[in-house]
């Protein structure tokens, strides 16, 4: 008979092992087995002592494991609990806010790497302050609200950041519909610790998320959005959570009727507004006196009977601006507006002058630096945007979308810019240092000698005089086709943007046309120029 000692524990002898019996043939029941069976007992006797003896060693090696990764993690065993959770908070920071994300799985693979990891992370409450929902393929409901349960349970009573994205739930659909609210009501309960709300959800269910009895004293970031495929009707959509918000400081909405937004705009500094009509946003801003900063997507015609405001609203604190308006004229909401602090402007129209941008702009007197504008189907506007960017003479950074250009806005570039103040020849963008242009696509009404010459006069002339230019970046992206106007760089200027290029300054010319991603039109360029020289020479 097999017999085993145990390296570990030391033990010797059997190992609570039952052995296999072995039957031999009937007719031999009254004698002794034949000398082939008394063999397979022997044999089968030491396997089961041996199988025996390795279950004995693989109980030890489980027990052994837990230990060596004590043994061999410096930052469990020798750092004291308190100090490892900080640093598994810092190191792991916030996960990403990506607008269609998964899961945030950071504690949960934080705590599969060992039980001294796991001990630390399910103690470090804020490891589970950010939740990220998406049930729309879970198949155990029940598993996943207990879960949801748990993992609140561990963020003890921190503030929490929830984003929650349900595509589709409808009441004729009885078994999601009763989940959604479960969830729902789940979140409800620690309403009193939600910080950021983020909800990309069909409209019908805002109603049902509801603050306790006081007040949501935590709640700072707001943002409600109906996934892009449903159309909630707008008129009857509601958003109330039924209790106070006191430290709200930034919101964004879609699809809702301003009236139907039952939130106190007076301290909120930053808006993001999605399908609201002029006469709306006017509103918004007349009770929005603190607003630092908003976002408005999709503007349209301010409703029949709207009556305009009495006097100018001046948005003392407003420091940026994005703005897309779909609406047949934009002077009724321009005109006004005074922002005296407006450094920040982006703007998107179709079709429409930009006369009452300008207006805004020089009844306001605000130092703009970063402006990009642009307008869909906008044809004849040169001189607009001449006004619109003399009216900016501290714009920095500046970005041309969609607008038709033609060489008499590059030779505005090329005019020579006054060192000093006092110049009687007023200047053109004196400021600038980041030029990005993105005319429509086909072919070009400006000519690459028009942009080497006032690249010449911006960059290089100042390099020659000794000094540092001020524009620093210049990039275009075109839409041309093969063949077409401006398809190709002509030499003259290659030479000059390879020179800029050579002193320090970033230029990029892509070319995007029916291709998935854009090619370098300096490079093709340059092999188009080298191509024909070499066909000419044979």
């Amino acid at each position: 008979m097999s017999h085993f000692t145990c390296a570990t524990c030391g033990k010797e002898g059997g190992f609570r092992v039952k052995y296999p019996t072995v039957n031999c043939a009937l007719w031999r029941k009254f004698t002794s087995p034949c000398i082939p069976c008394v063999k397979l007992k022997a044999v089968e006797d030491q396997i089961a002592t041996t199988r025996a003896f390795l279950r004995h060693l693989e109980a030890h090696r489980a027990a052994l494991k837990p230990e060596i990764n004590a043994s061999h993690d410096p930052f469990t065993s020798l750092l004291p609990t308190e100090l490892a959770s900080r640093i598994l908070t810092l190191c792991t920071g916030r996960p990403s806010q990506h607008p269609h994300p998964g899961p945030n799985l950071v504690p949960v693979k934080l705590a599969t790497v060992s039980r001294r990891w796991r001990a630390v992370a399910c103690s470090t409450a804020s490891l589970w302050t950010f939740i990220r929902l998406c049930p729309e393929s879970i198949s155990d409901w029940y598993s996943y609200e207990v879960f949801l349960k748990r993992w609140l349970s561990r963020s003890a009573q921190q503030p929490l950041d929830i984003y929650l994205n349900i595509q589709y739930c409808s009441v004729n659909h009885y078994v999601k519909w009763k989940h959604c609210v479960s969830i729902i009501k789940i979140l409800n309960e620690h309403s009193s610790r939600w910080a950021t709300l983020s909800l990309e959800v069909p409209l019908h269910l805002v109603r049902l998320f509801k603050g306790g009895p006081t007040a949501l004293r935590h709640l700072e970031k707001l943002s409600i959005r109906p996934p892009p495929h449903l159309d909630d009707d707008r008129d009857t959509s509601r958003l109330d959570l039924g209790t106070p918000l006191p430290s709200l400081e930034s919101v964004s909405v879609s699809g809702f009727k301003l009236r139907n937004i039952l939130i106190d705009w007076r301290d909120i500094t930053a808006i993001s507004v999605s399908c609201m009509q002029i006469n709306e946003c006017l509103e918004l801003f007349k009770s929005a006196q603190h607003l630092r900063e908003c976002t408005l997507d999709d503007i349209s015609e301010s409703a029949p009977g709207a009556e305009d405001p009495e006097s100018p609203i001046v948005m003392e604190h407003l420091a940026k601006m994005d703005i897309e308006i779909s609406a047949n004229f934009t002077s009724p909401f321009f005109d006004h507006l005074i922002s005296p602090s407006l450094n920040s402007l982006i703007y998107r129209g179709i079709e429409q002058p930009l006369g009452p941008l300008t207006s805004l702009i020089l009844r306001s007197s605000c130092p703009i630096k970063s402006l990009s504008v642009g307008e869909h189907h906008c044809f004849e506007h040169e001189d607009d945007l001449y006004d619109l960017l003399w009216s900016v003479p501290t714009v920095e950074e500046l970005w041309v979308h969609d607008i038709f250009l033609v060489d008499g806005f590059f030779e505005l570039l090329a005019r020579p810019v006054a060192d000093r103040e006092g110049s009687e020849e007023p200047n053109f963008l004196p400021s600038l240092a980041k030029l990005y242009l993105d005319p429509p696509s086909g072919p070009t009404d400006f000519s690459w000698t028009a942009v080497q010459r006032s690249l010449e006069a911006r960059i290089l002339s100042k390099i020659a005089e000794g000094k540092e230019p001020l524009l620093k970046q210049v990039h275009f992206e075109m839409y041309v086709e093969p063949y077409e106007d401006g398809y190709y760089i002509d030499k003259a200027a290659l030479e000059t943007f390879k020179r800029i290029i050579d002193s320090g300054v970033k230029i990029g010319i892509s070319n995007a046309y029916g291709l998935r991603e854009s090619t370098d039109m300096i490079s093709y360029s340059r092999a188009y120029h080298e191509a024909k020289r070499q066909s000419n020479g044979a």
